[in-house]
């Protein structure tokens, strides 16, 4: 066999390799509860570190942002750090991803070889697993891949049989095996899997207990620790470091978290573990709740914050007011409700969503209102309350309407008297004119794109040369492609009043004539509904802009 010259191998390789192009690259690093990171080699600095080594020497790859998921399992891919890598990527800022190795993308081998194969490709995204030695620019998915993940994904499954058999074994023997214990109590400084009481808020618990056999709701026991400035447990525990996200920092008590501590039975010095399992080994990809007769429950673990007895009388006092919500809410439910028409239009004037409340009375009127939810801010106060009721909004909505749809009908007439039909005509036939000449010019610069990489592969122009003109040409052809678009399903706003009107000229000439408003009618109509006070709203319509412009335009034209 003839010997290959090294002038010759070294134009080979350069013919090889891809046009060069900058990559925008995200740096992915991933770390979960289950990887052993004694030797330091899957620790997120290690991670990092080998990522960019490896990004040093590549002149065509910018790292822009790394995305870490820390105690993240890699058996599914609902990570937060992920997902908001993948809407970056939807956005266009980000067309390069780089892993470590291929088990930080995923162990699950089914999903990992569908992400490289099919969604990366097609999301025009470029993938590499440095320590694999794998990149999609250069190599297609072979059978080394595939092998590695499923390895991956066998190694994630034994991981996760071992680590539930672990649990298993320890839940039976009454060691505590979650993160945070219960609310009231701490984890012992001599053993992690023992949990002593908490002095800082034990009398919290006993405190709600003690409201509790008062008959009070959950509410009025929530209502009153927020008024004495107690700390509700999620915000306790963020200013404890045993949560870390912003939205625990301002939580305030509600009556949820009073119910979940009073159907606690750890409180009384139980060890009651094993409500959510999930365990990949035996093909539970995700948590599920159990039964609560599956409970691991072992007696006398620890020190009680409540008598067993008081538990027992607190669970009554639970029941009772379980039945007595139950009956209430059956008491009128073979009354039928009347039609909502309004569904997601209406909210309140500080963007809460409000819904449709029905009330019932005694000699069985049914009334409905609109409210909102008790939804919280970021910093952990309650926004403002609103409250209005439907017939109030539904008269508003109507004089409204009835305003906004004689304005449709005098514009549709004017727009007849100005010879609207010359006027589209005269229009379309530019618009068309212009469309011929970008498509031509659209054209040109994809000619002149396929010459340039032809003079650079007959080495005409450098490739320095070719990558600066072909940029150029790209952005213009981009240019011209949107204005293209746009031009070809831009409409005049007069011709778009017409066909709007006239659409739906029979629903609105009834509306004139018998006044009743329909769901149909309105969803055609409004675009939303703020609510402002008990008696005051204000209606958006649809188009209303584009109409507005159009009025001004015609009555800019009679005068």
């Amino acid at each position: 066999m003839a010997r290959v010259s090294r002038k010759n191998k070294s134009i080979a390789v350069q013919l090889k390799s891809p046009i060069e192009q900058m990559y925008m690259a995200a740096l992915y690093i991933r770390l979960s509860s289950e990887d052993d990171v004694k030797d330091g080699n899957n620790k997120l600095e290690n991670q990092e570190q080998v990522i960019r080594e490896y990004a040093k020497g590549k002149s065509d790859i910018r790292i822009c942002k790394v995305y870490c998921d820390n105690g993240c399992t890699g058996t599914n891919f609902s990570r937060a750090a992920f997902e908001e890598m993948l809407q970056d990527i939807k956005q266009g800022k980000i067309n390069c991803i780089i892993v470590k190795d291929l088990s930080r993308l995923g162990r699950n081998h089914l999903e990992v070889e569908q992400y490289i194969q099919i969604i990366f490709p097609f999301l025009k995204v470029r993938f590499i697993a440095v320590n694999d030695g794998f990149d999609t620019l250069y190599s297609d998915s072979d059978i080394t891949v595939s092998l590695k993940n499923i390895l991956n994904a066998a190694y994630a499954k034994d991981i996760s049989r071992k680590v539930s058999s672990t649990k298993k074994a320890q839940r039976s023997k009454g060691m505590f095996t979650g993160n945070i214990p219960p609310y009231g109590y701490k984890k012992s400084k001599k053993d992690p899997h023992k949990l002593v009481v908490d002095e800082e808020i034990e009398e919290v618990v006993m405190k709600i207990f003690g409201l509790k056999l008062q008959s009070r709701t959950n509410t009025e026991i929530a209502k009153i620790l927020n008024e004495e400035g107690v700390f509700c447990p999620t915000r306790y525990w963020y200013h404890k470091g045993l949560v870390h996200q912003e939205k625990f920092a301002g939580g305030i008590w509600s009556s949820p978290t009073i119910k979940t501590i009073l159907r606690n039975q750890m409180y009384v010095g139980d060890m009651v573990q094993g409500k959510r399992v999930r365990c990949l080994a035996e093909g539970m990809s995700k948590e599920r709740k159990v039964k609560r007769e599956e409970y691991v429950v072992v007696e006398g673990t620890h020190e009680a914050l409540i008598e067993r007895g008081v538990f027992e009388r607190v669970q009554i006092i639970c029941e009772e007011e379980i039945e007595r919500n139950r009956q209430k809410r059956n008491k009128y439910k073979d009354i039928t409700s009347s039609e909502d028409l309004l569904g997601h239009l209406i909210s309140s004037s500080d963007g809460q969503k409000m819904y449709r409340s029905r009330n019932v009375y005694e000699n069985q009127r049914v009334t409905y209102s609109y409210v909102t939810a008790k939804n919280r801010k970021p910093d952990g106060s309650d926004y403002p309350f609103f409250y209005i009721n439907e017939e109030n909004v539904l008269l508003g909505l109507k004089s409204a309407i009835y305003t906004h749809i004689e304005l449709l009908f005098t514009m549709s007439e004017l727009i007849d008297k100005q010879a609207i039909k010359k006027e589209v005509l005269a229009e379309r036939a530019e618009r068309e004119a212009q469309i011929e000449r970008l498509n031509r010019e659209l054209g040109s610069y994809t000619e002149c794109l396929a010459r340039i990489y032809k003079d650079m592969s007959m080495g005409t122009i450098t490739p320095i040369e070719y990558k600066e003109l072909k940029n150029g040409y790209a952005r213009k052809r981009e240019d011209v492609r949107r204005e293209l678009n746009d031009l070809q399903h831009r409409n005049s706003p007069k011709r778009n009043m017409q066909v709007y009107t006239r659409k739906y000229q029979g629903q609105f000439q009834q509306f004139i004539e018998r006044g009743e408003l329909t769901k149909e009618l309105i969803h055609i109509l409004v675009k939303e509904i703020i609510v402002i006070g008990k008696k005051k709203i204000k209606v958006t319509f649809l188009f209303e802009n584009e109409i507005q412009k159009v009025y001004e335009e015609i009555m800019g034209g009679e005068n």
